[in-house]
């Protein structure tokens, strides 16, 4: 049996030994539990980008260019980094795009705007269907229109 005194110090746990396997199990309980968890933390997320980009489309110039590329870019961007680390790589892919968008474009149009729903949906489309891992065909089409920079 593999007791703590074979592990790093952070993984110590001075009141008992356990076993390697019990300690792995420990960690793979959490990190379910924090799985079924993002699909509460994604959503809340989506929701924001849903309400933040209610108040873009009532903006011009400036301003809407000020809150996509504030409060918008940064919730994007939380979205992409989280997504992976959860086993919802597509949900990383879309909040990288938005990324990209916002950061490559000068002025937004009518065109821009209409990609950026599009991705919103479809982060609320992986969320609903529980698209994880590639997402299946869904993903699949999802990847070739983010590929086609649509």
């Amino acid at each position: 049996m593999t007791t703590t005194d074979d592990l790093p110090d952070i993984f110590k746990n001075t009141a008992t030994d356990i076993s390697l396997s019990e300690l792995e199990q420990k960690a793979l309980d959490v990190i379910a539990d924090m799985s079924r968890k993002y699909i509460e933390w994604a959503g809340n997320d989506v929701a924001k980008l849903k309400k933040i980009f209610e108040q873009i489309q009532q903006l011009t110039g400036s301003e809407q260019d000020t809150l996509i590329r504030g409060d918008f870019y940064r919730t994007a961007h939380d979205i992409k980094g989280q997504g992976a680390t959860f086993d919802y790589p597509l949900m990383s892919d879309l909040g990288a795009h938005l990324c990209t968008l916002i950061k490559t474009t000068d002025t937004f149009d009518e065109t821009h705007l209409t990609v950026m729903v599009q991705d919103i949906e479809d982060m609320s489309l992986v969320l609903e269907k529980r698209l994880q891992g590639d997402g299946g065909q869904i993903g699949a089409d999802i990847l070739k229109r983010l590929k086609n920079g649509q």
